[in-house]
């Protein structure tokens, strides 16, 4: 007993002193936290001002944490030139959707604006990321009424009910008892973006004394800025209604990116918005048709039964009028609902040939559509046009077609490359050959190797020695369309065989043949006294009148209004420097010391451009010195021919780049070893090969 009274002090002291520690520990434990969280925020944020990153940025900005209260200011104390633009760039203008409307925020960045010239508020204020308090709202009304731009802070100023008011007045004052077309034109893409906004009195009032290219600017700037679903959205879009139908509005990616918007807003936006799609789709080139609607698809919230529908009724209204559009809309179907794409083709494959039967057979085909392989032979015969290409030869090789086009022309299908002349079977008969030529065309005049089969009858009736009737199938030829015409180049062959025949029979009946004869470039004309044009001449009005001939000649026909030009150059001027003005001034635009082509050149118009660099250089007078301006001219031409293989009949390309070779050496002699390999890279450089001769001496 005496034992246990003695450790009863004892135990009570070691209660004390737990109790005390306790005490400690929840006293100073959460001080030392804090100053822990306090020295590594303070380093944190000593990290990010010296290097800032974004990341770190949107995680204090984005959320409401007490803990990050020290970060967030921290942040924005003032800083260099840079830090600053970059913060208050993040901050107002790249991401003011990840700045949470919280107090602190709002307090940092009233002090922030506060600490603003008024150019930088007008500035960084157009993207203010929070409802404006008093505060920043007269600092808003002060841009407003002081800034000659103060418009760009009208959508932010209308967050509150008194920023409307001002705004209200501010337009009354500005724009409706006013007639400033320039400022309406500056800040329709600010006034679009709020509701409150009078945009129909604003538009009626201006939009009617606009010029063609003000009424583009005004209607770009609303397209660009308009928020769907807004009052003034319904306005604008049935004010684009009518810009579309009468002609003044075409579907381009803006637009597109904007009817997406209302397909997917309500009933009745989708309604006007597909009825505006189908009225227009036409009048977009049909290369742009396709990636328009992937790209209006690819923008919507449309749902599925929706995207097919709207891929359903722009077919249907489509395929009257614009059948190549309507084939790039069944595309679009095909790739993302193959099974909806072949119950619509059940109905349109019931119907006669056309371009569209052909277009949805290759389709399905291409899609790999067990419907579309069941009528592929289909896709071969006809008179309707094929505009559908099949991608690769393995999808029509099991076909009749290709069978038959194997056992005439004796060889495979892929794999045999076409030559001058042609595979030629032992022991066959010209008379059964071409025949069978003749009778594979009829059936099948969409095949891919059709312009094949006319190659190799035309060439049996040039073994025959039926001159006129070789004749008649290149004029066919190329009166005609094809799925595919790689055998241009062996057609022309042809033609060129058959004019230096000098058949009398040929001639007699198609005089126009000697056309055709191996003749000197137009360019190389230019360097006789009196060259005949007639040949030239004779051959642009027979081009001009029969617009087939275009694929047949050796002059791209993107150029012969300029060949023309030329020509007529030529036989109304005999004085050489005369003439070297008169070029200059037709082809070219010479001010302020630039030298610029007037309209666009064709990629490939090497003869033409050969022909006036050959002018302006004269070079019968291999001595007379280059002026600038003629150097920069035949630098231009050279530098556009350079690398290419001409055969042998393109000699005035060979001279221009002889030329520019010693004239770049004669002014610039540290480069001849680069010209001097040049010549390498040609089958046919005896000019260049002449003048590097003449250098090295």
């Amino acid at each position: 007993m005496q034992e246990l009274v003695e450790k009863t002090p004892s135990t009570t002291g070691s209660v004390s002193r737990k109790r005390f520690l306790g005490v400690v520990l929840v006293i100073f434990f959460p001080l030392f936290l804090g100053s822990l969280l306090v020295a590594t925020t303070i380093n944190e944020v000593k990290q990010f001002r010296a290097r800032p990153t974004l990341s770190y940025f949107l995680n204090q900005f984005s959320h409401s944490w007490p803990q990050n209260f020290l970060a967030r200011v921290l942040i924005f104390r003032p800083g260099g030139f840079l830090y600053q633009r970059t913060i208050r760039s993040w901050t107002y203008l790249e991401y003011p959707e990840h700045v949470s409307d919280n107090m602190l925020n709002r307090w940092l960045l009233e002090e922030d604006v506060s600490s603003m010239s008024i150019e930088d508020q007008g500035f960084y204020l157009a993207n203010y990321p929070l409802i404006p308090s008093t505060k920043i709202r007269l600092i808003l009304e002060e841009i407003l009424n002081s800034l000659e731009n103060g418009h760009v802070i009208i959508p932010v100023l209308s967050k509150t009910e008194e920023g409307r008011i001002l705004c209200s007045q501010w337009i009354e004052q500005k724009l409706l008892h006013s007639a400033d077309t320039s400022l309406f034109r500056a800040s329709i893409s600010d006034l679009i973006q709020v509701d409150s906004i009078p945009l129909t009195q604003l538009v009626n009032k201006y939009y009617p004394y606009l010029e063609s290219k003000e009424r583009s600017i005004i209607t770009s700037s609303m397209i660009n800025n308009v928020n769907i679903g807004s009052q003034t959205s319904d306005f604008l879009l049935h004010f684009l209604e009518k810009e579309f139908d009468a002609a003044r509005l075409n579907i381009g990616w803006d637009t597109s990116k904007l009817l997406a918007g209302y397909l997917s807003s309500s009933d009745d936006h989708y309604d006007t918005a597909l009825r505006i799609t189908q009225r227009n789709l036409s009048r977009v080139e049909v290369d742009e048709v396709r990636s328009i609607i992937e790209y209006t698809l690819w923008v919507s919230e449309l749902t599925d039964v929706r995207r097919i529908h709207f891929l359903t009724e722009l077919f249907h209204s489509l395929k009257s009028d614009s059948p190549s559009a309507a084939l790039e809309i069944f595309h679009v179907l095909s790739h993302e609902y193959l099974d909806k794409a072949e119950e619509l083709a059940v109905s349109e494959l019931a119907l006669p040939d056309s371009e569209i039967r052909k277009g949805i057979i290759v389709t399905l085909v291409r899609h790999e559509s067990p419907l579309g392989y069941q009528h592929v032979e289909e896709a071969f015969q006809g008179s309707a046009p094929r505009t559908i290409y099949f991608k690769e030869p393995v999808q029509y090789l099991g076909t009749k077609a290709a069978e038959e086009y194997v056992r005439i022309s004796g060889h495979k299908y892929v794999g045999t490359k076409k030559e001058w002349p042609p595979f030629i079977l032992d022991n066959r008969v010209l008379e059964s050959e071409a025949e069978e030529w003749r009778i594979f065309i009829d059936t099948y005049p969409w095949f891919p190797g059709t312009d094949d089969a006319y190659y190799r009858l035309g060439y049996c009736y040039f073994e025959m020695g039926q001159f006129v009737l070789a004749y008649e199938i290149v004029n066919e030829y190329f009166s005609r369309e094809f799925a595919d015409i790689d055998a241009d180049p062996f057609i022309l062959r042809l033609l060129k065989e058959l004019a230096n025949r000098n058949d009398p029979d040929l001639e007699s009946k198609y005089p126009e043949i000697a056309l055709f004869r191996p003749r000197r470039q137009l360019g190389e004309l230019i360097l006789e006294d009196s060259p005949n044009l007639k040949p030239f001449e004779e051959l642009l009005v027979l081009i001009r009148a029969n617009s087939s001939l275009q694929r047949v000649i050796d002059i791209e026909p993107e150029i012969i209004g300029a060949a023309e030009t030329l020509i007529r150059i030529m036989k109304q001027t005999s004085n050489r420097e005369e003439m070297i003005g008169d070029v200059i001034n037709s082809f070219f635009i010479t001010e302020d010391d630039k030298v610029e082509w007037r309209g666009r050149w064709p990629e490939n118009s090497y003869t033409l451009h050969a022909a006036l660099y050959l002018v302006l250089l004269d070079t019968e007078y291999p001595d007379r010195p280059i002026d600038d301006l003629q150097f920069e001219l035949l630098g231009k031409i050279a530098k556009q021919i350079q690398g290419q293989v001409f055969s042998s009949s393109r000699s005035s390309e060979q001279k221009v780049l002889a030329l520019w070779a010693r004239c770049h050496y004669e002014m610039y002699p540290s480069r001849y070893e680069y010209w001097s390999g040049i010549k390498e890279k040609f089958e046919y450089a005896k000019y260049l090969e002449q003048f590097m001769a003449n250098l090295r001496k």
